[in-house]
């Protein structure tokens, strides 16, 4: 009897450390900095030891051989797809904060080669001063891939702004509004308000606050901005300082076809807010607006240009209320991307869709939208729209053949033609915008024309007469 439970107790344990060693992850991982050092000791400290660092790489000729926290330097760029074939790598982990996009292709082009996972430490994390941690970790993926520096933001404003307020935020279950939360949440508010009609939205979005999903905060505001009654409930009650406006209809094509939607929600549910906010003293009113607010062709754009006059005729009354708006263009991410567009299309098999071979775009990660959203805040003047700096447009056709070759899939491209209300081209501002900069070189401003009236009769007439064109 006793030999027998030897024997299985030997096999048991020998199953053990199998699975254990087969579990175990052996990590190259490339730069020689203070990244890596924070994550090697992560991944020393792990209890149940799962990585097993091979060593790391950099392109510094002066570091090869040295070491980090015992790990040493083995070899560069050029040496990597050798040393993970000979080491039998399963991962490969980016550690450096800001690195060009060419040399982030070239690393996940040997990474995809050799079959082994490519991550990143996200630059979030460490820009806002975060605890680290290894479930941080994120593959590689198109937000990184776009080809502009990351930004660096000035905490110390941004706190200043922000800590000891109460903030409400409306639409905060979408990409730009749950970011938007995210990011004023570690600013530490006294008050944070989560608004959406979307129930499902706002759980998620306090997901990411707070890992808890009870639904019983009493920050979490489920409520329609259409809705100007239940609006005065919730401002009555939560007096917020600050409102940044995240909520709209977004959707090109289908507001074509449902124009009136676009008005009841982006047109009269932006009104309610700024008339409600000004009842209830909010201190500044953040209007998240679109490049297709520029010279508008289309119902979202038209819809979209009338919230950023209406938030300058509110800021230009004789009891004003401190309003701007941010324009910005499209962002990588957020629901409803052509990112996640093209790689459905691509993960059935084609064709993937692309309007017109020529058409442009403007492109920025929701991180980085989101910083320039806080830093508008800020640095605008009550009536300015505020224009972030969007880099150079990206060809659309470029980005689905990177999509296809990214996917290892041999997929057809397809033209479709622009549809109705979408230009080739997107603008950042308008010709008849007086274009101005501000101090900061990734923000500009401008006025846009005013309202003569914002009753609602007149300004469905515009809205009308606009759409109409």
């Amino acid at each position: 009897m006793f030999l027998q439970n030897a024997v299985a107790f030997f096999i048991r344990d020998v199953s053990r450390r199998k699975k254990s060693i087969e579990s175990t992850k052996s990590v190259i991982i490339f730069g020689a900095g203070s990244y890596s050092q924070i994550l090697i000791r992560m991944m020393v400290d792990q209890t149940q030891k799962e990585w097993r660092i091979i060593g790391l790489i950099d392109d510094d000729p002066n570091k090869i051989n040295t070491k980090f926290l015992g790990i040493k330097v083995i070899g560069n760029t050029n040496s990597l797809e050798e040393l993970i074939k000979s080491h039998k790598a399963t991962d490969l982990i980016i550690a450096i904060a800001k690195l060009e996009t060419k040399k982030l292709e070239q690393l996940e082009d040997i990474a995809r080669r050799c079959q082994i996972k490519v991550s990143i430490v996200p630059s979030l994390s460490a820009l806002f001063s975060k605890k680290f941690d290894l479930s941080d970790l994120s593959q590689l993926d198109e937000t990184e891939l776009i080809g502009r520096e990351t930004l660096i933001p000035n905490l110390e404003d941004l706190r200043n702004f922000v800590k000891g307020k109460r903030i409400i935020v409306t639409g905060a279950g979408g990409s730009i509004g749950s970011e938007l939360c995210r990011q004023l949440h570690f600013l530490e508010p006294s008050f944070l308000g989560l608004l959406d009609r979307d129930e499902s939205g706002i759980l998620k979005t306090q997901l990411t606050l707070d890992n808890q999903g009870l639904l019983s905060s009493p920050n979490l505001l489920l409520a329609d901005i259409r809705d100007s009654k239940r609006l005065e409930e919730i401002f009555k009650l939560h007096k917020p300082d600050l409102v940044f406006h995240a909520a709209a209809l977004k959707h090109l094509s289908l507001l074509e076809m449902n124009a009136d939607e676009a008005w009841k929600t982006n047109v009269l549910g932006t009104l309610n807010l700024l008339h409600v906010s000004k009842s209830h003293g909010v201190k500044k009113f953040i209007n998240v607006s679109t490049d297709k607010a520029a010279s508008p062709i289309s119902v979202l754009g038209k819809s979209k240009l009338i919230t950023e006059q209406l938030a300058l005729y509110f800021a230009t009354q004789s009891y004003p209320l401190d309003c701007i708006s941010v324009r910005f263009g499209n962002v990588f991410g957020s629901n409803g991307s052509v990112i996640g567009t093209f790689n459905h299309q691509i993960s059935k098999g084609g064709p993937v869709i692309v309007t017109d071979p020529e058409v442009t775009r403007y492109f920025m990660t929701i991180h980085e939208a989101v910083q320039l959203v806080l830093r508008s805040a800020i640095l605008g003047r009550s009536g300015e729209t505020l224009i972030l700096e969007m880099g150079e447009p990206v060809k659309i056709v470029e980005l689905a053949k990177k999509l296809i070759a990214r996917s290892g899939k041999e997929v057809e491209i397809e033209f479709s033609g622009l549809r109705e209300g979408e230009k080739l081209n997107e603008l950042l501002f308008s010709e008849s915008e007086v274009i101005q900069a501000t101090r900061d070189p990734l923000i500009n401003k401008t006025r846009v024309n005013e309202l003569d009236s914002i009753n609602p009769e007149d300004l469905f007439r515009l809205f009308n007469s606009q759409i109409s064109k």
